[in-house]
């Protein structure tokens, strides 16, 4: 019962760490897409 526990604990955070890694993913692929926007309408 209780290794389950942990078990499930562990799943928990290893989900957690995923979401927040998208979140971050995410973010940068944001912060990224719009400095090359804004690169290009210096260009222009």
């Amino acid at each position: 019962m209780n290794s389950m526990l942990t078990h499930e604990h562990l799943l928990t955070r290893i989900v957690l760490l995923i979401i927040l890694i998208s979140c971050t993913l995410v973010n940068v692929v944001e912060l990224t897409r719009r400095r090359s926007h804004e690169k290009n309408i210096k260009l222009f």
